[in-house]
């Protein structure tokens, strides 16, 4: 997804942002700071549980599970391994934007403090993997500089099949939930997780008691 706190350009037809609410939640600063306090567990444990697919209401593979996890908790692999779903989803359609594809700039941004992780992985491994490729692109070997990665991690194959990223903060003073990415690999879209990821992180949103989840979309990307 475009970085949030760049202003989205005037002109930039590349661009949109949608809005959802998710509860009637009177508004509160507190709040944002009260969760945001919270170690992983208890936030999982208060504000998401239970994390399982649905498995009436999508047609994933059997073979699938949700972990959430805070940008801290990340392995450097599994954090390069989001970086790469984004490069192969998206690296497109930063380049025709205004704000271009800089990709020391998305992994830095990945691993902020605050930022939330829903994960979709493979519990176990198949006859024909779903994983996305574990070849490192040109544009990840140019992220390499970055803290988070190392030569060890750009060869590592880690089953991250889909994942969507989230902050709790305040846009315009008021308490959001803004979700700045949400990438699917080519096997697992169309089939309904986009949709469940997203449903997750408003159920987040209503029970820590914010009103609004906020997430900018290309205006290319049509299935969003």
């Amino acid at each position: 997804m475009p970085k949030r706190q760049a202003p989205r350009p005037a002109n930039d037809s590349n661009l949109s942002q949608s809005l959802s609410r998710s509860s009637s939640s009177k508004p509160n600063s507190n709040i944002i700071t009260a969760a945001n306090a919270l170690p992983s567990s208890t936030f999982r444990s208060l504000y998401l549980s239970p994390l399982s697919l649905p498995s009436t209401s999508i047609s994933t593979p059997s073979n699938l599970k949700i972990s959430f996890s805070y940008s801290s908790d990340l392995s450097r692999q599994d954090l390069l391994a989001c970086f790469r779903l984004v490069e192969s989803t998206s690296k497109d359609d930063y380049a025709a934007s205004s704000r271009r594809w800089k990709p020391r700039a998305k992994l830095r941004e990945m691993g902020e403090v605050g930022m939330r992780y829903l994960i979709v992985r493979e519990t176990e491994r198949t006859t024909a993997p779903l994983s996305p490729s574990s070849s490192t692109s040109s544009s990840s070997s140019a992220a390499a500089g970055n803290k988070h990665t190392d030569a060890a991690d750009q060869q590592t194959d880690t089953p991250i099949l889909a994942f969507l990223s989230f902050h709790l903060l305040h846009e315009d003073a008021r308490p959001v939930l803004y979700i700045y990415e949400l990438h699917l690999s080519a096997p697992l879209r169309r089939l309904g997780l986009g949709t469940h990821l997203l449903s997750l992180a408003q159920r987040i949103a209503a029970n820590v008691g914010v009103a609004k989840t906020m997430l900018t979309v290309f205006v290319s990307n049509a299935g969003a």
